[in-house]
């Protein structure tokens, strides 16, 4: 497990935030294949299955990008079957109250007293984090100093995706914010 130790400056000094990604489906692309198969083919991924025709994870990313994500297809539900769960330590849970009508995200604080949260999604409900503070604009929380560290362990987790989200989606959302001349 990798923790990433950054810190933010705040009328009370330097508070110091952790972030790790402590739960992850081990090989979510082939999760992410086989779900694609349930949810948008007419065939039974069964067959495949028996047969041991499931592609490698490494196989498995690249279909998904193409035959899916690439080109803003919209076919989003295979995000949602890969659980994460983010520790984070350090940052103030209000902070977290815009999160929680989101679907898909669960917070927990275990003790109040140790300010540690987690925060349980699958992998669309990180991306819906992800697009709401692009789409809210730059203001300088404690939580977005972490979510910066959950982006980076989220990228390490599954590369193709976040190479995705930077490449087309982030970029499709800030042109939605260019005001119209």
């Amino acid at each position: 497990m990798t923790f990433i130790n950054s810190q933010i400056e705040t009328e009370q000094g330097i508070q110091p935030i952790q972030v790790a990604l402590i739960s992850a489906y081990l090989m979510p692309s082939r999760l992410m294949y086989k779900a694609m198969h349930n949810d948008y083919s007419e065939h039974s991924i069964t067959k495949e299955i028996a047969a041991g025709k499931i592609p490698t994870d490494e196989e498995a990313k690249s279909i998904i990008i193409k035959k899916l994500l690439k080109g803003n297809r919209g076919h989003f539900g295979v995000l949602e079957h890969c659980p994460l769960i983010f520790h984070i330590k350090g940052i103030d849970p209000l902070e977290l109250v815009e999160l929680k009508p989101m679907p898909s995200v669960i917070i927990r604080e275990f003790p109040a007293h140790s300010q540690v949260i987690y925060l349980k999604c699958n992998i669309r409900s990180f991306l819906g984090i992800m697009d709401y503070y692009i789409l809210k604009g730059v203001h300088y929380s404690s939580f977005e100093v972490a979510l910066d560290s959950m982006w980076k362990l989220f990228a390490e987790y599954v590369p193709n995706i976040a190479e995705w989200y930077s490449t087309e989606r982030k970029p499709l959302l800030l042109r939605k914010l260019q005001p119209n001349f």
